[in-house]
């Protein structure tokens, strides 16, 4: 019950973070004595992206941005009037500026904005100036405790299922085509195998993605050191994943070619199909031992036939079928000799 609550209050926290958040900023920017509190939620709401990176990044940005539009406008505003024109000059002159000095896009648009609110509002002898900075300095605080401090994200959970549901489904196909090069390798059932597999692969780059993200976010996530660790792990096995389901399309490819060549026997599709069986549980022993954060104990070697080297398609199935043993191997039982 008290953890379905936390889930809860997780996968719920940009309604709350948003609306507690937004009531607080108002609030202590009316004690810092604004007129214009609702500037400080504005921050707060617009900082509240949909990763921690780019949350703190983004309030970050804002702030910068802010106090420099402001200070443009303070320089040059005495020499314009207000029109259409002075207000492109002034906000072409600032942006300029932070292009000159590489400055990221999200500060130059803060310029912009800023320039064009301030100076707008200052000629009008009103006190903008003073309330946007002290406000939207107030919003992104308010904002950066929020992301940072109370319930930050940590997707390491979902990923890391991901990554070993993946690392099952490698193993499920090699068992499927196992049981597909039992029967001869028949090609409607390998054209399903081959677009099954590079559907897990585009799955894979996609893990990759969020678990890059993932490590940019833990950043600035004080209270997950252990899962900063662990993401970093996952990363450095990620590449054997990959590979390993390059290896199984090549594979397939090979066995469908070597099938519709008409040369593969009955010995051919039960030896290679034993291999297959094989292969699948190496990788579940490798996935398990992924998951302890252990090193793999299963030594598995391959074996070609006497005179299968003269053959140029179970010569390519053993020397694919090795690079992927290799792939996960650990590196204290590599050996370039391997047979």
């Amino acid at each position: 019950m008290v953890s379905k609550l936390i889930g809860f209050i997780k996968n719920t926290s940009i309604v709350w973070k948003t609306a507690i958040g937004s009531a607080l900023s108002w609030r202590i920017a009316q004690w810092a004595g604004s007129s214009h509190p609702y500037l400080a939620p504005i921050t707060l709401i617009l900082s509240l992206q949909s990763t921690l990176n780019k949350s703190v990044h983004f309030a970050i940005y804002r702030m910068f941005g802010t106090a420099l539009g402001i200070l443009i406008t303070v320089l040059l505003a005495g020499f314009f009037s207000v029109s259409y024109w002075t207000i492109g000059l002034l906000i072409f002159i600032g942006t300029a500026v932070a292009k000159l000095f590489k400055m990221n896009n999200i500060v130059i648009h803060q310029i912009a904005l800023s320039i064009l609110l301030v100076f707008t509002f200052a000629h009008k002898g009103m006190d903008y100036g003073i309330d946007r900075l002290r406000d939207t300095i107030i919003g992104a605080l308010v904002a950066l405790v929020f992301t940072v401090l109370i319930l930050p994200e940590d997707p390491l959970k979902s990923l890391k299922n991901k990554f070993l549901l993946l690392a099952e489904e490698l193993a499920a196909n090699l068992t499927a085509s196992a049981a597909w090069a039992e029967k001869g390798c028949p090609t409607d059932e390998g054209a399903k195998l081959h677009t099954g597999t590079k559907a897990l692969l585009k799955d894979l780059h996609e893990v990759e993605k969020k678990l890059d993200q993932a490590i940019k976010d833990l950043r600035y996530n004080p209270y997950s050191k252990k899962h900063k660790r662990e993401c970093h792990f996952l990363k450095t096995q990620l590449l054997p994943l990959q590979q390993g389901y390059t290896h199984m399309s090549r594979l397939l490819r090979t066995l469908t070619e070597w099938s519709a060549s008409g040369t593969m026997t009955a010995f051919d599709t039960a030896l290679w199909s034993s291999y297959l069986y094989s292969l699948a549980a190496y990788i579940i022993e490798w996935k398990r031992a992924v998951e302890q954060k252990r090193t793999s104990r299963v030594i598995f070697q391959l074996t070609l036939p006497p005179g299968s080297e003269k053959n140029i398609y179970p010569d390519t199935l053993y020397h694919e079928a090795m690079e992927m043993l290799r792939d996960f191997m650990p590196t204290v039982h590599r050996s370039p000799t391997t047979s």
